[in-house]
């Protein structure tokens, strides 16, 4: 069991890493946000919802602001790391 939770404690880090990369340095060491959009991956159910989690968390949460296009490409990032890294 422990080797399992190392193992999707090294796909959270790294996730994490990519929010930061893309200067979203709050949400990248945010555990709540991180593990949402981990358990969507890898339940692959309503990956859909992981755009809407980057906007509104960056604007309600943090009081910042994300324009739609700039949600929708790190969307795409987490996607495609997903599709190269995932489970």
């Amino acid at each position: 069991m422990r080797n399992h939770n190392d193992k999707y404690q090294s796909y959270k880090t790294a996730l994490s890493r990519l929010l930061k990369q893309n200067n979203l340095d709050m949400m990248s060491k945010d555990t709540e946000v991180i593990n949402r959009i981990f358990n969507l991956l890898t339940e692959n159910s309503q990956v859909g919802k992981i755009k809407g989690i980057i906007s509104t968390t960056e604007i309600v949460k943090y009081g910042g602001d994300i324009e739609d296009d700039k949600a929708e490409e790190i969307f795409i990032k987490i996607i495609n790391w997903w599709q190269y890294n995932g489970l």
